[in-house]
């Protein structure tokens, strides 16, 4: 049976009492559209606003007279199901939960307009987190980009603000771009197995860092004179050229007999020698100069060629200087000529005349301090006359 009252107010002293499960309690407008309705369960639905002091579910306040929510946590999920779906209707909803306590929200929470933390703005309404320092004891992870000033973990700086990275290890299968300086710390030493290791290198093709064999490298490396044996690099056998023996394995040394034959030319051509005036140095000296070197008294060196001036038969008619050996005169004149001004003790000079002439004489002199038996000169004035002269000390010419 249905009952209709009057429209305006109506005011009801007594209880309602729904007795079937089908009963149903229902305010409806003039034109039968319900605005509240109530069912035999006790459920509560319609289209009006609701008005209250607060909302009590099962001697439990749910949403206080100062409109906060309060004691979610405490009622089971067919319960919190319900608040949550009554929330989403709630306008001016300005506070959730008490302070000290914690709030539970066992499913997805959707905030449009970002979340703030003991009223300072932690997360966005582009879900940027703002918050200046981020930590945590577990994982944090994203789909997205993650975005930090500086990255710490387990209380030492891993990443700083200016994008430096500092860490013990790192792994992963992606690549890895450095645009700085790779500084490795603390790598251990160990002794390199040219057979199986490898060694770093930036692939100028690409600038990627790629690995080689160690023997590869070597191999490489083995420029002219060189080969690679064994994954290592020793001096080429053809390196062992004119003069030399060794290589492939062998060290080189030099070896004269290697030399090609060839003439000599004493004038032009040099030996080596070891310049003891020089700390031992390699030099090279001509044929000539040595000869020259050696050539004691009674001995003449020209172009590398040495030979005894006391065989040596020399025409002074157009020369002034005398030299050591034989010197012969042939003209029929007056002649000055003068002993050498450089010579070794023991050099040895001869002047020989022929027919002079009357009244002519062949005038030999000293050269420098040197004297002639205490004497500056002498004169062969007879034809055919002869002198001899020997070097005995310094500046001192002996007649013989």
């Amino acid at each position: 049976m249905a009952y209709k009252f009057q429209r305006g107010e109506a005011n009801l002293s007594g209880s309602i009492e729904l007795q079937s499960a089908a009963a149903e309690l229902s305010l409806s407008q003039q034109d039968g559209v319900k605005n509240v309705e109530l069912t035999q369960a006790g459920v509560v639905s319609g289209s009006a606003q609701l008005h209250g002091g607060k909302l009590t579910i099962d001697s439990v306040d749910v949403i206080t007279g100062t409109r906060q929510l309060a004691n979610i946590a405490s009622l089971d999920a067919t319960t919190e199901g319900t608040i949550e779906t009554a929330i989403d209707t709630l306008a001016n909803l300005s506070s959730m939960g008490t302070n000290g306590n914690e709030l539970e929200a066992l499913g997805s929470l959707d905030v449009a307009q970002g979340i703030k933390v003991a009223n300072s703005n932690f997360v966005d309404a582009s879900r940027n987190v703002l918050a200046a320092i981020v930590s945590a004891t577990g994982i944090v992870s994203s789909s997205a980009d993650g975005r930090f000033g500086a990255l710490d973990i387990e209380g030492v700086e891993r990443i700083t603000s200016a994008g430096n990275v500092t860490a013990v290890g790192l792994s992963g299968s992606a690549n890895l771009e450095v645009g700085g300086t790779v500084r490795v710390d603390g790598v251990a030493q160990a002794a390199v197995d040219v057979a199986g290791d490898f060694v770093l290198f930036l692939d100028d093709t690409d600038q990627l860092v790629k690995k080689e064999a160690v023997g590869d490298f070597a191999a490489d490396l083995a420029g002219t004179g060189l080969e690679q044996n064994s994954n290592t690099i020793r001096i080429a056998a053809a390196a062992a050229g004119n003069g030399l023996s060794g290589g492939g394995g062998s060290a080189l040394a030099l070896d004269l007999n290697e030399l090609t034959a060839a003439t000599i030319n004493v004038a032009a051509d040099s030996i080596a020698i070891i310049d003891a005036d020089d700390s031992n140095a390699s030099k090279k000296e001509s044929i000539a100069d040595l000869v020259a070197g050696i050539a004691g008294g009674g001995l003449t060196a020209l172009n590398g060629v040495l030979s005894t001036q006391a065989g040596s038969v020399r025409v002074i008619d157009f020369s002034t200087t005398l030299l050591e050996g034989y010197n012969y005169y042939t003209g029929s004149a007056n002649k000055a000529v003068s002993l050498p001004a450089s010579p070794s003790v023991g050099d040895v000079v001869y002047v020989k005349a022929q027919d002079l002439g009357d009244g002519n004489s062949v005038t030999v002199s000293r050269q420098g301090s040197h004297t002639i038996d205490g004497e500056t000169s002498i004169s062969l004035e007879s034809d055919y006359a002869a002198v001899g002269f020997v070097y005995l000390v310094a500046n001192n010419w002996g007649i013989i």
